[in-house]
């Protein structure tokens, strides 16, 4: 834990579990998808995989909120290590957390026919192929 302002701040390695946790729920998807390229993922396979999602964004989501109550609740930043750290955090978790929302809604939105379960598959290809790029940075 970094001393940040007086406040100690460990939440820094919780936001970092949750991105791991959510990079891992995606690389498991991927895996599936792989192992499946003679047909494509039926509607149901797809709100599974949004629901695992949805549970790792929860808890990055409150991982981020304590993280950022802790930063305001700081009189004065001196660790500007600590600070940076925070920041490029909450910068990887911004932007990762975007795409895994826009692929719910996309998610949400699917009904059976063939036309969505196209759109599906190529989203859920752009998240995988996002999500190694900050697979890299974490």
């Amino acid at each position: 834990m970094k001393k940040v302002g007086g406040i100690y701040c460990g939440y820094e390695n919780e936001l970092l579990a949750a991105c791991k946790i959510t990079v891992k729920i995606t690389d498991e998807y991927q895996k599936s998808l792989d192992a499946k390229k003679d047909r494509k993922l039926c509607v149901s396979e797809y709100y599974a995989f949004a629901e695992k999602l949805r549970e790792c964004v929860s808890l990055a989501d409150q991982t981020a909120k304590k993280v950022s109550e802790r930063i305001e609740q700081a009189d004065k930043i001196n660790d500007f290590t600590a600070e940076d750290t925070f920041n490029k955090l909450l910068e990887q978790y911004i932007y990762y957390r975007t795409n895994v929302e826009y692929f719910l809604k996309i998610t949400e939105a699917a009904k059976s026919s063939d036309d969505f379960l196209r759109v599906l598959n190529h989203e859920a290809d752009v998240l995988a192929r996002k999500t190694i790029v900050i697979k890299d940075q974490i």
